[in-house]
Parts: C-alpha cells; structure tokens; sequence
C-alpha cells in the first residue's frame, strides 16, 4: 500500500517537473520569437513544430497562400529554425549576385551537426560556407549552366518533352479525367534528368 502511494506522489511529482519544464521552454521560444532580430510578417509559431501545419497540407508546401497572405518577403518557421521566403525576382537577384562583398554568402550555421554527418556542410553552392570554395563553384555553375549550349539544349528537352506528353494527352481522349499535377511532376523529372544528363 505505501508504495502503491510512494509511486503515485512520484509520478506527480515528475509531472510537475515536467509541466515546469515545459512552460520555462515555451516562455524562452516566445522570448527568443518576440526579440528576434528583423521581424518578418507571416504566420505565428508553435512551440516545436512552428509554422509546419499550416504550412504543409496534403503534404504539399503552399507558398502562394503564404505569401498571398504576408507579402513577397515573410517568414516562416520549421520547429525552431527560421526561413525567409523570397516571392520577387529583384529580392532573389539581391542574394544570388555575385559580388565579393555581399551579405549574403553565408546561408547555412557552421555548427548545424546534420549537415555535418552526412557531409555536404561546406561543399557545392548551397550549404558552403568556405567563400573560396563557394566562389570557384559559383563560377563553374553560372559558366555552365549560362553556356548557349546548355540553354539551347534545355530549350529542346523541355519542347521534346512536352510535345510527347501532348501525344500521350491526345490518346487519352476527351472522357478520361486527367490529374495534371502528377503529370507535371513527371514532366519536371524528365527536363531536368533530360538537361543535366543528356540522355533521354
């Protein structure tokens, strides 16, 4: 009988701690949210899952809602991690600019542990932090993927594929619902596998 009661008085007892626990963790993410440096408009966090279920129903990112809502330059959060969205081609042009002194080179935490174990922390274009090394990269990108060559080679992937989808549309016929969303998925898959490899 008493440690029937010992048990109980020690399951509330952790359950105050965790309650306490909880509350502290909920006021420190609301204080670090309220004092944030440059607020963004956009969608108030949760603690621990931030801004994900508003954001993502039927498992699909609708950024057109969010920004119809909140302007071409808002904010979202994953968890606790903070994302900027960019809805206008003078906002992105800013940040992809190759110029030496921008301040927008460092795009990922050096001490983000995840990117770390699976190594691409400081390698490619996206999660490098070595400006050296992002520079060299940036520049075998741009001289790539800017060639009349490429562009003239992605202009007939993306004709070629879409005019064989147009065929597959047509056997299809008038009666059959079409989903066009998995076709375009499939559509994107194929240009880009098409450009990057040259291989159809």
């Amino acid at each position: 009988m008493l440690s029937w009661v010992f048990s109980i008085h020690f399951a509330y007892e952790i359950l105050k701690i965790s309650l306490i626990a909880l509350l502290a963790y909920i006021s420190y993410y609301y204080y670090k949210y309220f004092t944030r440096e440059n607020p963004l408009p956009g969608p108030f966090p949760l603690p621990f899952i931030g801004n994900t279920f508003l954001i993502f129903k039927n498992f699909t990112f609708d950024v057109d809602k969010v920004q119809s809502k909140y302007g071409d330059l808002c904010e979202i959060y994953m968890g606790s991690d903070r994302f900027i969205l960019l809805g206008r081609e003078d906002l992105i042009q800013k940040i992809i600019k190759p110029i030496i002194n921008s301040p927008f080179h460092n795009r990922i935490n050096d001490d983000h542990q995840g990117f770390k174990e699976i190594g691409i922390l400081n390698t490619g274009l996206i999660a490098n932090n070595n400006y050296d090394d992002w520079q060299y990269h940036r520049k075998f990108f741009t001289r790539a993927i800017l060639a009349p060559s490429f562009i003239r080679q992605s202009v007939e992937a993306v004709q070629g594929s879409f005019s064989e989808m147009e065929k597959y549309w047509e056997k299809l016929g008038e009666d059959k619902v079409l989903e066009f969303n998995h076709w375009m998925k499939h559509y994107f898959f194929d240009t880009i596998f098409i450009t990057t490899t040259s291989m159809h």
